[in-house]
């Protein structure tokens, strides 16, 4: 008996199919939550800290950490989307729940591309370094410079 055709490959599960998202989107999608999230959380915990908390530096640190963690997957996230085709919206969908739909996504990436960028700049102005990172500031997590010359000089933008 011949041999037959060499069986089909495996579909490609990291990767978008028409019909559906990869694994790797949904990685992506889940991991920016759960980081967006948790960063909320440690910046709810930061705020109800007091100035001399033994826990302050440690919690502002953890902060800002995961914010750049967020901005980070954010950007391998819009990346990975960039070389992949989405599956497109719902058939049933009107024309208003469509561009609600789109317009939503835009708007969730946008304010995770900005809530960093902004945190960041809030910490290393004049006023806000020396209102709240006077003794924790963002050049001893080494993600920033020390606006008033000392500490450790590394930008992250």
């Amino acid at each position: 008996m011949p041999p037959g055709p060499p069986p089909p490959a495996p579909p490609r599960r990291s990767r978008n199919a028409p019909g559906r998202y990869g694994l790797t989107s949904l990685g992506f999608h889940w991991v920016l939550a759960a980081t967006v999230l948790s960063t909320a959380a440690v910046g709810i915990w930061v705020m109800g800290l007091g100035y001399y908390d033994p826990w302050a530096p440690t919690a502002l640190w953890l902060h800002r950490a995961l914010g750049v963690l967020a901005f980070s997957f954010l950007l391998l996230k819009l990346m990975w989307q960039r070389f992949q085709h989405k599956p497109p919206l719902e058939k049933g969908l009107t024309r208003f729940e469509r561009v609600a739909a789109v317009s939503g996504h835009h708007l969730l990436n946008l304010l995770v591309f900005a809530l960093p960028i902004t945190g960041y700049l809030m910490s290393t102005t004049k006023r806000g370094a020396a209102k709240a990172s006077r003794r924790h500031g963002v050049w001893h997590s080494g993600l920033g410079g020390d606006p008033r010359g000392g500490g450790r000089q590394a930008s992250v933008l």
